[in-house]
């Protein structure tokens, strides 16, 4: 069996933190995962960040030494400060893309860009409006109103589980369906018309309590609603 060459050693070793930041960055990710060129061009990309932390590592340990030394910076040491930079790097590309509000927000009030960190808008929707009830409109006409308890990062794919659900009349003063003995549903997001974020509601979310309906909590106050498209209408 030929062995590899010192020089392709070299090379994987260089270019291994940057996959594992590419590895720990896409398990995480919401969004989906790219084709095989493009995901080298990102490890590419981490590699070279990866490496630019190191290289301040590695001045700060050395300049740290001269005052207190706790040994020498070797290859080990430079491959272990590698590897958990990897880890360290992956896990804030992670947090920066989840997070709209963290850079992207910024960047956009400083008229840097218009794009936000979210894969979709069906994902940004439900991410700003995370701590709201939703009513979803069904290809079939019906219309069920719940907590999203979880939701697919497309609308092309996926199931939305819905807590505390219950169906909602076709026409004003018709009657409320509830599901008190359903601890969750589950609906296939190719079956979402749209849906509409619910705001306003003075109810609080437990585990022994169903929220009052819109029709029940409309005498309350004014509602409105956002809502995102999961498909055409």
């Amino acid at each position: 069996m030929e062995t590899l060459k010192p020089e392709v050693v070299a090379l994987l070793q260089y270019l291994v933190p940057g996959f594992v930041a590419m590895i720990v960055y896409r398990g995480l990710i919401a969004a989906p995962h790219p084709d095989a060129f493009r995901s080298t061009i990102e490890a590419l990309v981490f590699t070279a960040i990866i490496h630019f932390f190191v290289v301040i590592e590695r001045w700060s340990a050395l300049d740290i030494g001269r005052a207190y030394s706790f040994g020498e910076w070797t290859s080990a040491g430079q491959d272990i400060a590698g590897f958990l930079t990897a880890i360290f790097v992956g896990l804030l590309a992670v947090r920066i893309t989840s997070f709209d509000a963290l850079i992207f927000e910024r960047l956009r009030r400083w008229r840097l860009t218009a794009q936000a960190s979210y894969p979709n808008e069906w994902f940004g929707a439900f991410r700003r409006e995370e701590k709201k009830w939703v009513v979803l409109q069904l290809i079939d006409g019906r219309r069920l109103y719940g907590w999203p308890a979880e939701w697919p990062s497309s609308p092309d794919t996926g199931h939305l589980r819905m807590q505390f659900a219950r169906w909602l009349p076709y026409e004003l003063g018709g009657e409320i369906v509830n599901l008190s003995n359903v601890s969750s549903i589950l609906i296939n997001v190719t079956d979402v018309r749209w849906v509409e974020f619910i705001e306003n509601q003075q109810e609080r979310r437990d585990d022994n309590k169903e929220p009052n309906s819109p029709a029940e909590s409309g005498t309350k106050g004014s509602r409105k609603s956002a809502s995102a498209s999961a498909g055409a209408t």
